[in-house]
């Protein structure tokens, strides 16, 4: 069976979430950079950063109905 978000000329998109706080902050430079280097292969990125857990939980429930990875 193929999965057609992988297939050529599909755009994938990513939620990415990132505890803002952790690494000292270095966390939220250090997605930036992964996100700019999904971006430039013509990904869509959203980085959110996390409340919390339910906070977490529903972003991830959100990003999936979206057919976020």
């Amino acid at each position: 069976m193929s999965n057609p978000a992988l297939e050529p000329g599909t755009i994938r998109r990513f939620l990415v979430l990132v505890n803002p706080l952790s690494g000292g902050g270095a966390a939220s430079a250090a997605v930036e950079q992964v996100g700019a280097l999904l971006r430039a292969t013509g990904a869509e990125v959203e980085v959110v950063p996390s409340r919390g857990a339910a906070h977490s939980r529903a972003a991830v429930a959100a990003a999936a109905s979206r057919g976020q990875i």
